[in-house]
């Protein structure tokens, strides 16, 4: 039942406004269109109003006048719930910090659903402000404090007889927040020297994190010297060493929730 502006034009080859006072009959397999027949202005173009009809599907709208015809796929939707999807930002959150958590409701079609559905949140780990907000263009937001214990804080959402759940990771101070990856030398060549790989890790205050914390460290190419490493003073250190064929080596490295990456050029030369 929703309703659309249906634009009409008639061009000549070069593009330029061509059938100026021409009449054009509109018809559509689905919803109607008013008025069903058009007068071209002066710039050639015509607008009609498209009003869908109860039933979704993809209608196609025709305009014809003379031998001339076009037509438009045009998609209607229920606009029924059909899917509840969350999101948070910031991700992940410090020990007594904030995220905002977002809930989006689509039809079928992925559109954003009717305003005014009301969306109710439940949270682990800390407390929900408003815990009921009615949907305005298919979405609904509240505000996420995170109390102090770290760990991942599960938030859940329900709408129109639907529940999702969205795990928020929880940081406190001494744990891996962000991770850095570097590389020395910054390249190689295939059976050439090994690259030092450091991975810098600091806590969400920015501090190095806490001595022996695991590292897990993965390649797509050449060979680390360990799979994991230990923090210590808030890096961890690991060697690659290239293999016989040239590339790039993404290298990945990571503690709990938070992962760093760098990529390694390793040259066909030596």
């Amino acid at each position: 039942n929703g309703r659309t502006n249906v634009r009409v034009q008639i061009t000549d080859p070069e593009g330029r406004a061509a059938g100026l006072g021409a009449r054009v009959a509109l018809s559509s397999t689905l919803g109607t269109l008013t008025p069903a027949t058009v007068t071209l202005d002066g710039q050639g173009t015509a607008i009609a109003q498209f009003t869908a009809g109860s039933e979704p599907g993809s209608a196609h709208i025709t305009a014809t006048s003379g031998v001339l015809s076009a037509t438009v796929p045009l998609t209607i939707t229920s606009g029924v719930p059909v899917t509840l999807t969350l999101d948070a930002a910031p991700t992940p959150v410090i020990t007594n910090g904030t995220a905002t958590i977002t809930a989006t409701v689509r039809d079928e079609g992925g559109n954003p659903v009717m305003s005014s559905l009301p969306v109710s949140f439940t949270a682990t780990l800390g407390t929900l402000d408003p815990v009921s907000v009615m949907t305005s263009a298919g979405q609904a937001a509240t505000v996420f404090t995170a109390g102090m214990t770290s760990g991942v804080a599960l938030i859940e959402a329900q709408a129109a007889g639907f529940t999702t759940t969205l795990p928020l990771p929880v940081i406190g101070p001494g744990e891996p927040f962000a991770i850095t990856l570097t590389a020395d030398p910054a390249a190689t060549s295939v059976n050439g020297a090994p690259v030092r790989i450091t991975a810098q890790v600091v806590d969400a205050f920015g501090d190095p994190v806490s001595d022996g914390i695991p590292l897990q460290f993965v390649t797509d190419l050449g060979e680390l010297s360990a799979p994991t490493a230990l923090t210590d003073d808030g890096e961890a250190e690991v060697t690659l060493t290239p293999g016989t064929q040239a590339g790039d080596a993404h290298i990945s490295a990571q503690a709990g929730n938070v992962q760093g990456s760098l990529t390694v050029p390793i040259l066909a030369g030596p």
